[in-house]
């Protein structure tokens, strides 16, 4: 028998066994929390009036969008390792963020998002006040929503300043994609819980854009897939036209 091959080992290599770690435990509490997005809705429906039925809704699409960050942010069961210095990962496998001073235009951003944060806050607390009676919160409510998914849209590609008060934290690859899902996410809760709470005071256009609504995320979900690779691929060209 030749001796100059490798050696075989007949024991196949057995892959770890499964362990319950901290990212474990956090992929399992943002499940629960978008399990528990129909119960909430549900209470809402049937708990009456009240305020306890304008808190619901809320604290529905809240849950639904927390439990989605907590899953995102859990990491593959392989983390990303990079050998190439100038496309650096951390040792978690993400992007190196880099923190810069705020300019005059993240402060104007910033207070654009607080003035619709509080007008959203505003209508809510009209609606919850008259007990369903003021069509001019929900509508406030709604505006301000729409208006926060714009801006955080247009931070996202990069049209809008992020907002920031001091500092700004940003991706080196991917660019103010943080703020732009926290701008995205209350404009959602603010939005889907204008047109619920109009849903339960039986109006019509509750309904409509409710349905409108759910149309909406299920035809952007194959786009929201693909916007951290054309971010990539955009930071690459970048990069490659200034060497």
């Amino acid at each position: 028998m030749s001796q100059d091959g490798p050696p075989i080992h007949d024991q196949e290599e057995l892959a770890p066994p499964a362990r319950i770690t901290r990212e474990t435990l956090v992929g399992c509490l943002g499940l629960a929390c978008v399990l528990l997005t129909l119960p909430l809705l549900w209470l809402a429906v049937g708990v009456g009036g009240g305020w306890l039925a304008h808190v619901l809704p809320l604290l529905a699409f809240i849950a639904a969008i927390g439990g989605a960050a907590l899953t995102v942010v859990v990491p593959a069961s392989r983390v990303t390792r990079s050998s190439d210095p100038q496309r650096p990962l951390t040792h978690q496998g993400g992007a190196p963020v880099v923190e810069r001073p705020a300019a005059l235009a993240n402060r104007l951003s910033w207070a654009s998002v607080a003035f619709l944060i509080v007008c959203a806050v505003a209508g809510f607390a009209a609606e919850s006040l008259t007990g369903g009676g003021a069509a001019w919160g929900l509508a406030l409510m709604l505006v301000a929503g729409a208006l926060l998914l714009v801006q955080g849209g247009l931070v996202g590609f990069r049209l809008v300043p992020p907002p920031a008060l001091r500092w700004l934290r940003l991706s080196i690859y991917s660019g103010p994609i943080r703020q732009s899902a926290a701008l995205l996410a209350t404009g959602f809760v603010a939005v889907g819980g204008a047109l619920f709470l109009a849903l339960l005071d039986g109006r019509l256009w509750g309904v409509l854009g409710l349905a409108l609504l759910v149309a909406a995320l299920a035809l952007m979900t194959p786009l929201a897939r693909r916007i951290p690779h054309d971010a990539s691929r955009r930071a690459r060209d970048a990069s490659a036209d200034d060497d």
